[in-house]
Parts: structure tokens; sequence; C-alpha cells
């Protein structure tokens, strides 16, 4: 069986390629069409946009961003 990239939203930044996935969950993982994504669409960058009450990275090119703080500050998107 085949596993497609799929990502929910492809952003271009300053000439660099960002994704975004969108869980409902507050504690979530690497899932394996993320991997694929990140190779297939050269991505600089995921974030992972959920309902958590904080955000943290869940390795060195994917960051969980928490919905509060993105609506607080959307620029959270590219600090990093």
């Amino acid at each position: 069986m085949q596993q497609a990239a799929t990502i929910d939203l492809l952003l271009f930044h300053k000439g660099k390629r960002f994704g975004v996935e969108i869980k409902r969950t507050d504690a979530p993982t690497v899932t394996p069409s993320m991997r694929i994504a990140q190779e297939t669409l050269g991505l600089a960058r995921i974030w992972v946009i959920t309902p958590s009450d904080r955000s943290y990275d869940l390795t060195k090119d994917v960051r969980v961003v928490a919905l509060a703080d993105l609506l607080a500050e959307p620029q959270v998107l590219v600090r990093r």
C-alpha cells in the first residue's frame, strides 16, 4: 500500500514552504503522513494546531501550536 503526502494547509514565507496540520487532540504525534509530506513537499517546518493549552516542539521541525496562542498572536507561526 502506498502512502500519500497530505497536509491540511501549505504556506509559503520568505521562499520557504511550511505545512499546517489541524488536529482535535491536545496530544498529537508525528504521523507517517507528516513525514512523507515534509519530504515530498520540501517543508521547512510543520505546525500542528491543537486545542491544547500550550505550544511546544514535538521535534526540531514539528511544532504544536495551541489555538489560543495562534489567535492571540498570529505571527507565532513565523517567529521560529
